[in-house]
């Protein structure tokens, strides 16, 4: 059975181990050379059980990804987990969880189940303003207040919070600002900016203007061609259908100046396979990113 993003997401777990992890967190610290990971997210479909999500994990090992980011966790408990990544040679990009883990009341469960297997990047994949919203602006800004509070609370454990954004924080301006901006104009430097290019190009935008403005917070990116529409594009990198594609060059200039961590394959078209993001990975090979 496939499942939708939220539907995913609901099938983390909240369990395991204070496990510590030292290191500053500035964005101004060094950082190595970026990797590339996978979102499994895009393969979702071949790991609807604890043995498929396993064996998943050993393929996309051995299509030659270093890591790999979170969408749930198969019903594993986090020493499960980093059993299977360490036995795979897996390193942790991150995970996709929602904002109410993050929320006061369950954030450091969140923090304790992800430190224990070994991850530091907590990023909220989806928020959207209810259609009866009467202060769009407000409900933006309490994001942004909500993510501030959270990476501060983070921070004390060496993990990161951030904001990934879809296509509607570009298109449904706010008296002309996009949400997108507000989000990151109003939260602490602290919350970082996971922005998936694909999305951003589909909206109309340009993702090196977005890496000029709000680069220094950015630890990890999604990297994606443009999708959906009738253009015929599937997500796979360097193939943008009938659509004007991502600026793979320039964008590649912009991330080395930021030292990004991560690049994070996402492929949403057909999560049955292992093609798109096998192609994906070709790209950035033949491009020299991994």
């Amino acid at each position: 059975m496939q499942m939708n993003r939220r539907t995913f997401l609901q099938s983390a777990a909240a369990a395991g181990s204070v496990a510590g992890l030292a290191g500053c967190i500035c964005p101004c610290c060094s950082r190595a050379k970026t990797q590339v990971a996978v979102q499994l997210y895009s393969v979702r479909g071949l790991m609807n059980d604890k043995a498929r999500f396993k064996k998943t994990l050993k393929d996309v090992k051995d299509l030659g990804y270093a890591g790999v980011e979170f969408a749930g966790y198969g019903g594993y408990s986090a020493a499960e987990l980093k059993a299977m990544l360490d036995d795979f040679g897996l390193q942790r990009a991150g995970t996709h969880i929602g904002m109410d883990t993050l929320m006061p009341a369950k954030i450091q469960a969140t923090i304790d189940f992800n430190l224990a297997y070994g991850n530091r990047y907590l990023m909220v994949p989806w928020m959207n303003s209810p259609r009866n919203c009467k202060d769009r602006t407000g409900f933006w800004k309490k994001l942004a207040d909500d993510l501030s509070t959270a990476a501060e609370t983070a921070k004390k454990s060496g993990c990161y919070v951030g904001y990934h954004n879809h296509q509607h924080e570009f298109r449904d301006k706010i008296d002309g600002v996009a949400p997108f901006q507000i989000v990151f104009d109003n939260a602490s430097p602290l919350v970082c900016m996971q922005a998936d290019v694909g999305h951003m190009v589909s909206a109309g935008e340009d993702p090196v203007a977005w890496f000029t403005k709000y680069g220094s917070r950015a630890r990890t990116m999604h990297a994606k061609e443009v999708y959906g529409g009738n253009s015929g594009a599937t997500g796979v990198l360097g193939q943008p259908g009938t659509a004007k594609g991502v600026d793979w060059a320039s964008l590649y200039k912009a991330t080395d100046a930021v030292k990004l961590d991560w690049y994070i394959v996402e492929c949403e078209s057909n999560p049955n396979t292992l093609e798109h993001i096998k192609a994906s990975f070709e790209f950035l090979h033949k491009a020299g990113r991994c």
